[in-house]
C-alpha cells in the first residue's frame, strides 16, 4: 500500500529519511569494494534506482522546506542527499544556510566543509571550521577536520586537490538525517 503524501514538516523529514536510508542500502548491497560499482545493464539500472531515491528524498525534503522554511534538519538533510549525489554546490547552499539557523549544529558545518573541500576551496573550508570550532560545544572531530585541512593546504600545490581522509579516529560524528534527533531533542 501506498503511503499518503506527507502534510507536515515532520511527516515530511520522516519519508525523506525513509528515503535516504533505502538509497544507501541499495548503494550497500551493490557495493563489493571502495571502487566497487558493478556496471553493465544490471549496475545502471542499479545506479538509476539509487540516483531517484535520493532525488526522491529531495524532493520530499524540499516540500517540508514548504512548511518550515528554516528547519535546519530538513535542510541539513537535504543537503546530504545532495552530498550523496555529489551536486556540491546546491549541497553548499543548504549547509551554509545550515550553519547561520543553527551555528550550534555540527553537520551543518561538517557538509558545508566537505562541500567546499569537493569544489576545491580548501581555503574556505578552513575558515568555516575555525568559525565552527567557536560554536560548537563538543568540536573534537571539526577541530580534527580543520587541522587535517590545514595540513592539506601547506601540502598542495597548484591545481592539485589534496587527499583528506574523511575516516577520523573519532567515528562518533554522524550526518545522516536517521541520527538527527526530533524536533524536542533537536532544539
Amino acid at each position: 500500500p501506498r503511503r499518503a503524501a506527507p502534510s507536515t514538516a515532520d511527516e515530511c523529514r520522516r519519508v525523506g529519511n525513509d528515503l535516504y536510508r533505502a538509497a544507501g542500502a541499495l548503494a550497500q548491497s551493490h557495493t563489493t569494494d571502495v571502487e566497487g560499482i558493478t556496471f553493465g545493464a544490471e549496475g545502471m539500472d542499479w545506479a538509476k534506482q539509487v540516483m531517484e531515491k535520493y532525488q526522491a528524498a529531495i524532493d520530499v525534503y524540499t516540500k517540508g522546506l514548504g512548511y518550515a522554511a528554516d528547519d535546519h534538519r530538513l535542510l541539513n538533510n537535504r543537503a546530504l542527499c545532495y552530498a550523496a549525489l555529489k551536486m556540491w554546490a546546491k549541497c553548499k547552499e543548504d549547509a551554509f544556510r545550515v550553519t547561520r539557523l543553527k551555528p550550534d549544529f555540527k553537520k551543518g558545518w561538517f557538509l558545508l566543509a566537505k562541500a567546499l573541500w569537493k569544489e576545491g576551496h580548501l581555503d574556505e573550508a578552513k575558515q568555516e571550521l575555525e568559525s565552527a570550532v567557536q560554536q560548537v560545544a563538543d568540536a573534537a572531530d571539526l577541530h580534527e577536520l580543520l587541522i587535517e585541512i590545514q595540513h592539506a593546504l601547506n601540502e598542495s600545490t597548484a591545481g592539485h586537490l589534496p587527499a583528506i581522509s574523511l575516516r577520523r579516529q573519532s567515528m562518533s560524528r554522524s550526518v545522516s538525517p536517521v541520527a538527527t534527533p526530533p524536533a524536542a531533542a533537536a532544539a
